[in-house]
C-alpha cells in the first residue's frame, strides 16, 4: 500500500501542472480524467491504466499550453517530465510489488535509486535547456522534418538511456551467480 500512495505523489502533479497553465474548465476536465485514470491504474495494479493517465496528462498539458500561448517554460517541462517518470517507475514497482510486504530497507534503497534516476533526468533536460539557444542558432532555417527527426532521436536515445540506467544491477549486489 505504501508503493500505491508514494504513486500517487507524482499523479497529483501530472494533474496540477496543466491547471497551473490554463485553469480552464476543459483542461480541468481532462486532467480530471488523467487524475482518474492515473488513480485507477495504481489501485488495481494495472500500468497500463496508469500509463493511459500519464498520457492523458500530457494531452491536458501540451493543450494547456497550446491554448494559453504560454511562452517556454522549462523548468514547467522538467516538473511535467520528472512527474511522469517517477509516476510510472512507482506505479509499475506497485504493480509488482501488490501483495508483497516491503520492509524499510528496501523501500529505502528503491526510492535512493529513484531519485538518481530523476536527478539524471533533471541533469540531461538542464543540459538541454542551457543548449537550446545555440542548437537553435545552428537549426535556424532548417527543415522542419529534419529538426523533428533530430528531436525524436534524442528523445529516443534519452529515453533509453534512463531505462538502461533503471535496468541496471545495483551496485551494492554483488556478482549474479
Amino acid at each position: 500500500m505504501t508503493l500505491r500512495l508514494i504513486a500517487l505523489v507524482p499523479l497529483a502533479a501530472l494533474v496540477a501542472l496543466p491547471l497551473s497553465v490554463l485553469p480552464a474548465p476543459p483542461i480541468s476536465l481532462v486532467a480530471a480524467l488523467a487524475g482518474l485514470l492515473g488513480a485507477a491504474g495504481v489501485f488495481l495494479a494495472a500500468p497500463p491504466l496508469a500509463t493511459a493517465g500519464a498520457v492523458v496528462a500530457l494531452l491536458a498539458h501540451a493543450v494547456a499550453l497550446l491554448i494559453a500561448d504560454a511562452p517556454p517554460d522549462p523548468a514547467r517541462g522538467v516538473a511535467m517530465g520528472l512527474a511522469l517518470l517517477l509516476f510510472l517507475v512507482a506505479t509499475h514497482l506497485a504493480s509488482h510489488a501488490a501483495r508483497a510486504a516491503i520492509g524499510p530497507g528496501v523501500l529505502g534503497a528503491v526510492l535512493r535509486h529513484w531519485l538518481e534516476a530523476l536527478a539524471l533526468a533533471a541533469a540531461g533536460a538542464a543540459a538541454l535547456a542551457l543548449a537550446g539557444p545555440a542548437l537553435a542558432g545552428m537549426l535556424r532555417g532548417a527543415a522542419l522534418p529534419a529538426v523533428t527527426a533530430l528531436a525524436a532521436a534524442g528523445a529516443l536515445l534519452a529515453a533509453a538511456g534512463v531505462v538502461v540506467y533503471l535496468r541496471a544491477p545495483s551496485r551494492r549486489e554483488g556478482p549474479s551467480p
